[in-house]
């Protein structure tokens, strides 16, 4: 019979059966090779080999123990199948012969002390215990399947659907390495990049926003312009690590799945190296990297929470398994090979429970990771805190204003928004992940259960955010409208800026989102930071007024 060639997915359980069928095969005719080795040689034929009770393994009949059976053993057809060709089909029944001269002589049987003459043809006890043979290898390759992992319905290419989706929202808002600024391009894309060139110094807008109206001046300069970079940094930790997790947990299916088929594939053509079954194409045995040192290798949670680079890997690649894939080896007799096959799926079972607590610590991690920050830190500067009126904290004497300046702000916001909202398509694909995150039961563990949580949070972030970006583009070009009506230059100043296509288009473009309502806070899961501002880390006028009362 020939092994299936079919590499590990979906219905893992059928593919598993079908490979310890091909076994079941194989150790049927192994089976049976040894039995009548072991009657020839009056040896106890085994007929159970996962029982750890020695003497519970062997057949008990008393028929193999009468004086003519053991004077046959020497001379049973089976016997001489056994030692012959191996490749030759067993025969079906035996001529019961005795050694020469033997028919007729009186023998005792030691049990009873009854004595009698011998046959001139022995009734093989053989061609029955030929017939049990296959019930005792479907019963051993039964007792296997009892103990193995199945991972039955994960679908790979769902989950590595939800890890390009995840790691295509990580690339656009990665903004180069942390030592660099935040602006090298090495890897930055236009959206980072955009982000990162946004004002944050409040000495950029002192000479020249005063008695800011729509967008407070010192509301945007202290609160919203110094919220896109830590927020796109929270972003890109959110995605990356998403990304990680959800390839951690593939990992793990893979692990299970494929060093499962590897063993029963080496213990198969152990036990009967001449047969039929082929090694080409076989799964072999795969080590997988540590989750935690994993983690480290592709940057690690301080990494991306500081806006470092993160190699987001090709799924189910060499740094997940790097080390090469091995064929696995048995040797023995069969039922050590069987033994052995058991020994090594209870391997796969312990070291698939090991990387399910690793995985569990590194979802975990993330949470708290996560419900530490602030919703400052995560979907930006709250835009409905912002006077209508502007801010008469900072009214001077002298007022001037760069129209230009100000709608190129607007204009940059609006890009922004636009391609945060192009990355909510991602979220489709990251969805898809989901049916699949679960463990070898088809069961989504609580770590399983929070990925899927904070994929659903992730894009709610990322929504609010798109949604303050849009709102923050009106308010900005609604202030510089403002200045049109009070100054004749600045009117000129608007409607040349306006009649730019360019600047129209991203001025003009109409979100699918329901702005208002996305651009309120979004409600945190239990255990998180509920206080936006809390921390001090940025110094906002909502955090100056609680202060100051």
């Amino acid at each position: 019979m020939v092994a299936p060639t079919q590499f590990p997915g979906p219905k893992h359980a059928e593919m598993v059966k079908d490979y310890l069928a091909v076994f079941e095969d194989i150790l049927t005719v192994r089976w049976k090779r040894q039995a009548a080795l072991d009657f020839r040689g009056n040896r106890h034929i085994v007929n159970r080999l996962s029982a750890t009770d020695v003497k519970s393994c062997v057949l008990v009949w008393p028929r193999l123990s009468d004086p003519d059976v053991f004077y046959h053993r020497g001379f049973c057809d089976y016997g001489f199948w056994a030692e012959g060709d191996a490749d030759k089909a067993p025969p079906s029944t035996c001529s019961g012969r005795l050694p020469p001269n033997m028919a007729g002589v009186e023998v005792t049987d030691k049990r009873t002390g009854r004595t009698a003459p011998l046959p001139a043809q022995v009734q093989c006890p053989m061609p029955q215990v030929m017939e049990q043979v296959p019930q005792w290898a479907k019963a051993e390759c039964s007792a296997l399947y009892r103990r193995i992992p199945l991972f039955d319905h994960q679908k790979q290419e769902e989950l590595g659907a939800g890890y390009a989706a995840l790691q295509a929202i990580s690339t656009a808002l990665y903004a180069g390495d942390s030592d660099d600024g935040g602006k090298g391009s090495k890897g930055a894309g236009d959206l980072s990049a955009l982000i990162e060139d946004l004002p944050s110094d409040a000495s950029v807008f002192d000479e020249w926003w005063e008695a800011w109206t729509g967008l407070a001046a010192d509301a945007l300069r202290h609160g919203f312009m110094v919220s896109p970079k830590p927020t796109r940094r929270s972003h890109y930790d959110l995605a990356t690590s998403l990304a990680m997790r959800v390839h951690l947990r593939a990992g793990i299916i893979e692990f299970g799945r494929n060093n499962v088929i590897g063993a029963i594939e080496g213990a198969t053509r152990a036990l009967y190296a001449t047969s039929t079954t082929t090694s080409e194409g076989t799964a072999g045995w795969k080590t997988m990297q540590g989750v935690g040192d994993f983690l480290a290798l592709v940057g690690g949670p301080k990494g991306a929470a500081a806006g470092g680079a993160i190699s987001l890997i090709g799924f189910l690649g060499e740094q997940m398994f790097p080390v090469p894939v091995k064929q696995v080896d048995f040797s023995g007799d069969f039922k050590k090979i069987v033994v052995d096959l058991g020994a090594k799926i209870d391997e796969v079972r312990t070291e698939v429970e090991s990387k399910e607590g690793e995985y569990a610590a590194a979802v975990s991690e993330l949470r708290d990771r996560i419900n530490g920050k602030s919703g400052f830190e995560l979907e930006l500067y709250d835009l409905t805190e912002n006077h209508a009126s502007g801010d008469d904290a900072r009214k001077s004497e002298k007022f001037s204003v760069s129209v230009d300046m100000v709608m190129s702000l607007a204009e940059q916001c609006g890009k922004i928004a636009i391609g945060y909202e192009g990355l909510l398509a991602h979220f489709k694909g990251a969805y898809k992940a989901e049916g699949q995150l679960a463990d070898k039961d088809g069961i989504a563990r609580p770590a399983d259960v929070d990925v899927m949580a904070l994929n659903r949070e992730f894009e709610q972030y990322m929504r609010t955010a798109t949604a303050r970006y849009y709102l923050a583009r009106d308010q900005i070009r609604e202030a510089a409208e403002d200045y049109d009506e009070a100054d004749g230059n600045a009117a000129q100043d608007f409607e040349r800026i306006m009649g730019d296509p360019d600047m129209r288009k991203t001025m003009d473009k109409t979100s699918e989102l329901d702005l208002e309502a996305e651009a309120a806070d979004t409600q945190r899961p239990a255990g998180a930071d509920t206080d936006p501002y809390e921390d001090g880390t940025y110094v906002t006028r909502k955090s100056q007024e609680a202060a100051a009362s």
